[in-house]
């Protein structure tokens, strides 16, 4: 082969060779630029997919933006259905493959806050594996922030709910706070606790509950810890177990604090009326009280069951001031039956009455 003829077919194959390197170079910066760039999504496209799938105006969606291959970006969304107000802020969705019947990969939303509700929501993290919801977020009110982590089945929780309106749950809430805050007048501290909520809602549910180290001298709950069964036909709570070492309630010049709580309650299930429905067991180690009454009072339990109709209380306190034992039989709120013996040690007991003006 001529020198010239051998040069021209060397050169002609590094050319098509280079072409290619540039082709594909050029493609995959392409693909790069397509996968980190958000396209908008025109408004009238956002509100006819809304029309479709949920068939309801009362879903707002604001600056929607869609980033290859599979991802949606909403920088608002509000919901409002009479007097539900909900707003959502900073929404990001990984879609699965259109195939997969769930839909929704994982989500995350900064922000969810209610009309008329002290209750926000922020940095919540979700993602569907398994037939399964594993989630993260952290919910804030005026009584504390949680931290909470769980994971949800999703079949049984769409089931539950479907059943029971969540309006139901969120007026439980509130009212349980506002009671316990505002209709109280009780004082409570500035500084909000914090607590860690790990919680399993699979065949029914199990929720584990640890407050997080935090000043003592300035919560009114310290070193609580929750542990809660539910059961599955509508969770509600078959046992139920709370410590704490120790609570302050103060309300102007009086205050009392329970230290070395411990209350516990199970419930039994069962269609024979002679067997036992229920068991609570109550007792602190001493609770400290400044009013009307000054001093310390010493452990105290409670024992209670209930059956056949009949509940029955077995109250127990033994210490150098108090040695004390009684049965209380307590049918159709009536009182029945009180024995037992009562002995009170009043040398030894450190309790006085305050008396007025002193």
């Amino acid at each position: 082969m001529k020198p010239q003829k051998a040069f021209n077919l060397i050169y002609t194959k590094n050319n098509r060779l280079v072409y290619l390197l540039v082709f594909f170079f050029l493609f995959q910066s392409l693909i790069f630029f397509i996968s980190i760039s958000k396209f908008n999504i025109p408004i009238s496209f956002i509100n006819f997919a809304l029309d479709q799938i949920t068939n309801s105006k009362d879903i707002k969606l604001i600056d929607v933006q869609y980033q290859f291959p599979n991802k949606l970006f909403i920088k608002s969304a509000i919901y409002k259905h009479k007097n539900e107000h909900v707003n959502f802020q900073n929404i990001r969705i990984v879609i699965k493959t259109i195939l997969d019947e769930s839909g929704i990969d994982q989500l995350s939303i900064q922000k969810i806050r209610f009309k008329n509700s002290n209750f926000k929501i922020s940095d919540l993290k979700s993602y569907y594996n398994k037939n399964q919801i594993n989630s993260n977020f952290f919910l804030s009110s005026k009584f504390g922030e949680l931290k909470v982590s769980g994971i949800i089945d999703k079949e049984h929780i769409i089931s539950h709910f479907s059943k029971t309106s969540i309006k139901y749950y969120e007026g439980i809430i509130e009212e349980f706070i506002e009671k316990t805050t505002s209709q109280s007048k009780i004082e409570l501290n500035v500084d909000k606790p914090t607590f860690l909520v790990l919680a399993v809602l699979k065949n029914g549910g199990e929720v584990n509950i640890k407050q997080l180290s935090s000043n003592e001298t300035s919560n009114t709950v310290t070193g609580l810890s929750c542990h809660a069964i539910l059961n599955k036909e509508n969770l509600n709570v078959n046992k139920l177990n709370i410590k704490t070492e120790k609570i302050s309630v103060h309300k102007a010049s009086n205050s009392i604090q329970i230290n070395g709580l411990n209350f516990s309650y199970k419930k039994y299930l069962s269609n024979n009326p002679s067997d036992i429905k229920d068991i609570i067991k109550l007792s602190f180690q001493n609770l400290d009280t400044k009013s009307l009454l000054n001093g310390t009072i010493p452990n105290f339990t409670l024992n209670s069951s209930f059956s056949e109709g009949t509940r029955h209380y077995n109250v127990y306190s033994n210490s150098n001031s108090t040695k004390i034992s009684t049965n209380i039989i307590q049918q159709e709120d009536k009182i029945k039956r009180i024995t037992g013996s009562n002995l009170l040690i009043p040398k030894f007991l450190n309790l006085r009455i305050k008396a007025h003006g002193s």
